[in-house]
This record gives structure tokens, C-alpha cells and sequence, in this order.
């Protein structure tokens, strides 16, 4: 089961914390949102659908160096699904 409205608000809180660890990040609404750490070079992005389908992609100035596309997001994964996404920055800009 994949309760998407209840996703959907759970990411954009990511979005503050992410926001607070030094990240520029953006919220864009349903279950996108854009990750980037200009410092470094990297850029995210994060999306799952309301059919539970999950992509997430991190890319350097090298071109993408994580592309993770057609992952099955339930109730039970989505959040190990965003640490998995999170973890590919190799670190955070300061701590929270």
C-alpha cells in the first residue's frame, strides 16, 4: 500500500531539514523535490508518484553518478528509499 497524500507532506518537511543541513532544496510539489549542494557540484532530485513508483537521480558536474528509476515505494520503504538518496551526497554541508 502507498498512502500518497500522506508522502507528499512528509516530503516537503524533508524539505525544511534538508534545507537546515545546509542543502539548497526545493519542494516542487506533489512528490518532487530537488536537492542540490552548489558547493560540491551536485545536484538531486527525488519522485514518487501516486502509483508508488519512486525515481531518484544525483548528478555531479561529471554527469549523473546515481540513477535509480522504476523503484517500488510503499508504506513500509519510502523513507529507507530517501535515506538511500540522501546517503549518495556523501555527507551533508553542516550539521543540523
Amino acid at each position: 500500500m502507498f498512502s500518497y497524500d500522506h508522502w507528499r507532506e512528509w516530503l516537503r518537511a524533508k524539505q525544511l531539514e534538508t534545507a537546515a543541513c545546509g542543502f539548497d532544496s526545493h519542494f516542487t510539489g506533489g512528490g518532487n523535490l530537488n536537492v542540490d549542494w552548489p558547493e560540491r557540484g551536485l545536484a538531486g532530485h527525488f519522485t514518487f508518484w501516486e502509483n508508488g513508483l519512486c525515481d531518484f537521480c544525483v548528478q555531479g558536474p561529471n554527469g549523473p553518478f546515481v540513477w535509480e528509476m522504476g523503484l517500488e515505494a510503499n508504506d513500509g520503504n519510502l523513507p529507507q528509499l530517501f535515506e538511500r538518496f540522501m546517503t549518495s551526497f556523501g555527507g551533508q554541508p553542516k550539521s543540523a
